[in-house]
Parts: C-alpha cells; structure tokens; sequence
C-alpha cells in the first residue's frame, strides 16, 4: 500500500519505460506501477502532461488536486478504484477545474468503484463530462458521496450495482441511470436535481428493486429526452418526476410507482398526436398530476400499455389541457379529473371529457390546422380540430379539397358521404368509431389506419381500397363490414382486439395477422378471403382467446412469384374452402394442424406441409397434368405429415410426394402419373377403380 504520484510527463498510466512514479510530490521515480492498493495523485508537479489510461489501470484512489495537465481516457479502458480500504482521506476520485480530462467513448471509456469499505468516500468530477460510471463493483458495497455536480455525457449510464450512493443534494445530469438488480443497494438522492438526457432506451432503470433501498428526499428527476425513453420506477415511491414530453416519440412509465408530483409538459417533436405515454402500472400522485399538450392540436396520449387494461390514476389534484385518455381511470380526491380539451379515446373512468361536437372539412390542409374545419356543413373555417370522440364529416359541401391526416387521433365516426375530394394519410391513424368512404373520393397515402372504437362500429368502402395496412384493436368493440374490403397485396390486416364480422363480405389484403392472446372474434363469413402477398401470409399461430368462425368461407392464396409463402394455423383451427395459385417457384407452407373443406392445389405447384395432419372435410383437389406437377412435401425432411379425410375416395394426379401419410378412413388414389419419392404411406398409386369419380369424395 502506498501513495503514488506521477512524475513520468507525457505517457501512458502502465508505461514500465522510465520513471513515472514517485511515492512523493515531485520526488524520484521508479515506484511500481499502482495496485489497487495505492492511492494515485496527479499534482501540480506532475507538469501539463497528457497521462493516457491504459487497460487494467487501478487504484485505490485518484485525487488531481493542483492538476494541470490532461488525463485521457481511451475507449475499452476502465479505471477501477477501490479496495477494502477507504482512500487516502475518504477521497475515491477527485478531479479539478485546472485538468483536462478527454473521453474517446462515453460508454466504454468508463469507471468503476470497486471498494468494499463502509466508509463514506467522495467523488467529485470537478465539472468534466464523464462516460458510463459504475458504483458497487467490487465483491460487496461500499459507500460513496457526491461533493460535486456530476455530468455524463448524454449516451453513458451512472450505475449502482451495490453498496450506497448518496447524491448529496448535487446537481446531476447523466445520460441514463440503472439500478436493476437484487444486490443489497441503497441511493440517497437528497436535494438533487437529476436530469437524464440519453437518446433511447432505458432512461431511469429501478425496475427490480430487491435489495434496494431507495430514499427520494425533495429530488426531482427530470427526462430530457432525445428519442424513445422508458421509465421503468420498480414501484417505488419518488418525489417529483418532471417529464419533458418529445412529441413524436414513444414514452412508457412502469411500475406501479408513488410521486409527490408528477409533470408530464408537451416539448418540441415532428408529430401532431402521440399515443403515449404509455402506462404499465398504476400511479398515485399526492400532491399534483399535471400533464399539457403543446396546444389543443398538439396533443398529449396517455394510454394503458395493454388496450383494454385500465390502468387508474390516483391524484388528489390536476392541471390538464389537451390530453387524450385511453383505458385511464382517474381516482382520488381530483376524480373526476377536468380539465381543458381532454379527449375520449375510449376505455376511460373518472374524467370529465370536453363536450363531443361534430366538425366538417371545409378546406384543403393538414387534419391538425383549424382552417380545415368548421362547426357546420359548408360553414366558416376556423373550429377546433377533432377529439378523439367528435364524429367528422367530410361531404359534398366540401367540395374536392385534399385533407391530410397528419394526427395520430382522428375521431370517432368519419363519414365521407358525398365527398369528392381526396383523403390522404400522413401518419398512423386510429379511429374510435366507424368509417365511411365514398364511392367519389380518392384515397390515399401509405399509413396504418387503426380502428379502435369500442361499442358497435361499421366500415363501409363503396369501392375503395384502404391504401394501407389496416389493424383492429377494439377491446369490447365491434367492425362490422357493409361491403366489401381491401387493402394492397403489400400490407398487412390484423385483428388484435375485439370482434370483426365480414358479414359475407369479401375480404382482400397481403397478409393476414391474429397471433396473440388479446380476445377476440374474427367471423369470416361466407365471402372470399384473397391473401395476396408473401411470408407469413396467415398467422393465428398463437390462437389463445380467439373465436374464430371460418368454416363457411374461401381462402384464396394467390401470389406466384418465386417468394416462399406460411399459412400458420393456430392449433386446431377449421377453415372452409382453401384454393392455391399455380406457377411460381415460391413454396407455400401450412405448418400447424387444422380443419378445411375443401383443399385445392392448382398446377405446377409446391405445397408443403409441417409435420401435423391436415383433416379434408370437403374435396382435395390435388389433379397436375404432364409437365404441371403438384410436389407436396415435409417442411422437416424425413419426417411425415398427415393428410387425413374420414372417408370417401380421394382421386389425384401428377403428384410428386415425400414424407406424405394419407389416412382417416378415405382412399387415397395418387393417380397412375404420380412419383412416389420416399417415405410415403396410404396412397395407392394407381386411378380408381371404376366408380371412383375424380377428386370427389365417394360414399
């Protein structure tokens, strides 16, 4: 153990040329380079020199009291201090305002305090921006203390790992902070202001909080965000959270978290409607919530992380103006909350919504500018923009107009009855109730619409195709089709929550996607289903609370470009008619078990099929002809799939097959021109016998 102090000018921290070390101030070197035992100086007579870190620098300590000179610190280089003994007067780092202190990585030219002593030790950055900063690396905690500011360059994180940080009341600006463990840990943050201003990510990261003790004092934790940003507060209790809203970019709060007071304030941001902040958990404000949009069409979203989770607010007051509210409900001794412009997204409790009015496009603009509505049809411009829960109109007095859906939040019914003009989509949209278009308008742009609408809801196309993807999130709502839907062969249609009824209608998209847990009812109806596009063409892979009501209507997979195509099931699913393209080199896969009607495979075609069984109710249609061959095979060489039909005659030709098992109780005829390529099982590879009639089921 020693005290060391360099003398070496210009060099690098583990330099074993020369004499860098001394064990006095300016006296002779040829000390050892330090340990973790040593406590390092860097004085006013180690010179204005450049000491360059080198990997595997260690100390106990490092103090530049009179330190003139530069440390630098390459990136993949981290100074470790600390031992089981407190520094050299309770000092783990101290730099000054005469040094320099360079960064080549703000994430990996970091610093760790490794010791174990339950002595308190100071820190102080003496005004440098430093990179990722960890305390509580070593084996156990130690203790350490602010004296100082302390900022970090906005991309690192201030980590505590074990042991105790007490911020002391200091001002401190990081890129991020984590304590997301279930070491033994305590952060005291006093007085402080901490301010995080990383890009995206994890801004403030308690989410485990075992074995932490956390005490807030009269802190205030403000993100400054540049990009998505994440609270995740682990449920513990804060003081105040100052939240600076980029509009435009996602923000989530987890935990079911306490704060004296909670400020949510619109910034800056590209976008006119944000869904979000999203919510995971509950929260409970005792003194004042406060959450402002930028202006009433620059709006804040605060939502439930999870459609149709409510997630409630407890506040005993509230300054609100320009919020949209989705699956909140609002407690405590403000409830019902109020405020100015708050909008009804649906799912909400507790809150007093502004009076839902009806606004009419007049002119030609951006959905967020107030010269594009008025109060009445063919009236004067200038009404405010539409909540959440207002019905709009675009009719004939509005003449050909283009409006533009630059917000997030439309409204709640949109009914374009008349209207001559063009709707364009800037952004994702989502609608809270129906929607009608007009057989005279156009439409178009290259955003998702949502329908989120809970209750009963309509959607009427008169001939127009959506010129986007299309997704239903509609807990405890109903979309019911008036006529037939489309949507390009490149987009995608989800039913994520609530009940969609085709009403017999015909259904045309790119894919199709219900592969999740949410409930909900799709009823196909007895139309035409037409998928259109390439990859995961169907999923209801994950089939857990869907109702699906699919056995009366047709399938139709109708790309035959050389892209492969997967028709996922969800387990045990039943589906009427399914018709397959020829031509094209793409395969197309069904990899999970299911029920059809009948099953039809046009020529030249290869169709293979997971290792499951595939129950035929209807007709199998499996007829190639001389150089048009239907190949079905295993998507797991070697291993056999399962074509079942309970009984009947099935009658095919010109099939190429491997790893097939027919059975059920029906007869399976390959027909006389088929190859019977390996491990093959159940066919007979003749023509029927007199009596069988092709590709019809006998009796």
């Amino acid at each position: 153990m020693a005290d060391l102090y360099w003398v070496g000018g210009t060099s690098t921290w583990n330099s074993t040329a020369g004499t860098k070390w001394a064990t006095s101030s300016g006296g002779a070197g040829g000390a050892a380079i330090p340990t973790s035992a040593d406590n390092v100086f860097f004085d006013a007579n180690s010179g204005a020199n450049t000491i360059t870190l080198s990997t595997s620098s260690v100390a106990r300590s490092v103090n530049c009291t009179g330190f003139t000179g530069t440390l630098s610190h390459p990136s993949s280089v981290d100074l470790l201090l600390g031992d089981g003994t407190a520094g050299s007067g309770n000092v783990a780092l101290k730099f000054v305002a005469g040094m320099t202190y360079t960064l080549s990585s703000s994430t990996t030219s970091t610093i760790s305090f490794a010791s174990t002593s339950a002595t308190v030790q100071t820190v102080d950055f003496g005004g440098k921006t430093c990179g990722t900063v960890t305390f509580g690396t070593g084996a156990s905690g130690g203790s350490w203390q602010l004296t100082a500011a302390m900022t970090s360059n906005a991309g690192s994180t201030i980590g505590l790992s074990r042991g105790t940080l007490d911020t002391n009341g200091q001002t401190c600006s990081w890129g991020f902070f984590s304590s997301n463990n279930t070491n033994t840990r305590a952060l005291t943050l006093g007085a402080s202001g901490v301010t995080l201003t990383g890009t995206s990510g994890t801004h403030w990261n308690t989410a485990t909080t075992t074995g932490l003790t956390f005490t807030p004092g009269t802190s205030t934790i403000t993100l400054s965000y540049t990009s998505t940003c994440t609270f995740a507060g682990g449920g513990l209790t804060y003081n105040n959270l100052v939240i600076n809203y980029l509009m435009g970019v996602g923000l989530t709060i987890t935990g079911d978290n306490i704060f004296a007071n909670l400020t949510i304030t619109g910034t800056s941001g590209t976008t006119t409607n944000q869904q979000g902040p999203t919510l995971s958990g509950n929260i409970t404000v005792t003194t004042l919530f406060t959450v402002n949009g930028l202006a009433q069409n620059v709006r804040v979203g605060m939502v439930s992380n999870t459609p149709g989770t409510t997630r409630t607010i407890t506040a005993a007051s509230v300054s609100l103006s320009n919020v949209d509210f989705m699956d909140i409900a609002g407690a405590g001794a403000a409830a019902p909350f109020t405020g100015a412009s708050l909008g009804d997204a649906g799912g909400n409790s507790g809150i007093t919504f502004t009076a839902a009015v009806s606004r009419y496009a007049v002119a030609t603009g951006n959905w967020s500018s107030t010269a594009v509505w008025s109060a009445s049809s063919g009236g004067a411009s200038g009404a405010t923009v539409p909540l959440p829960h207002d019905n709009v109109f675009l009719n004939a007095a509005s003449g050909a107009i283009t409006v533009t859906t630059n917000m997030s939040y439309l409204g709640k019914d949109i009914d374009c009855t008349g209207f001559t003009g063009t709707l364009d989509g800037a952004t994702a949209r989502n609608v809270f109730g129906s929607l009608l278009f007009s057989s005279g308008m156009t439409v178009s742009g290259t955003s998702t619409i949502n329908f989120r609408g809970r209750g009963t809801h309509t959607l009427t196309s008169n001939g127009k195709s959506h010129p986007a993807a299309v997704s239903v999130t509609a807990p405890g709502g109903t979309y019911t089709l008036q006529d037939n839907f489309s949507i390009p062969s490149t987009s995608a249609f989800g039913i994520s929550n609530g009940v969609f009824d085709a009403n017999n209608f015909n259904v045309t998209c790119g894919t199709f996607n219900s592969s999740n847990t949410n409930t909900r009812t799709i009823s196909m109806g007895t139309g035409t289903w037409t998928l259109s596009g390439t990859g995961t063409i169907w999923s209801t892979a994950t089939s857990t609370n869907l109702t699906l009501n699919g056995s009366n209507a047709t399938i139709s997979i109708t790309d035959n470009s050389a892209s492969a195509k997967t028709f996922t099931a969800g387990a045990g699913k039943t589906f009427g008619a399914i018709t397959i393209a020829s031509g094209g080199a793409g395969t197309v896969d069904f990899t999970n078990s299911a029920t059809y009607g009948n099953f039809t495979i046009n020529a030249p075609k290869t169709v293979r099929f997971g290792v499951t069984t595939q129950t035929i109710t209807g007709i199998p249609m499996f007829v190639g002809s001389a150089g048009n061959i239907i190949t079905l095979q295993s998507t797991v060489g070697g291993s056999q799939f399962n074509l079942s039909k309970v009984s009947g005659i099935v009658s095919a030709d010109y099939l190429s097959l491997t790893d097939s098992n027919a059975t059920g109780g029906a007869v399976w005829y390959a027909g006389a021109n088929s190859a019977n390529v390996s491990n093959n099982s159940g066919w007979i590879f003749t023509a029927p016998s007199s009596g069988g009639t092709l590709n019809m089921m006998g009796v």
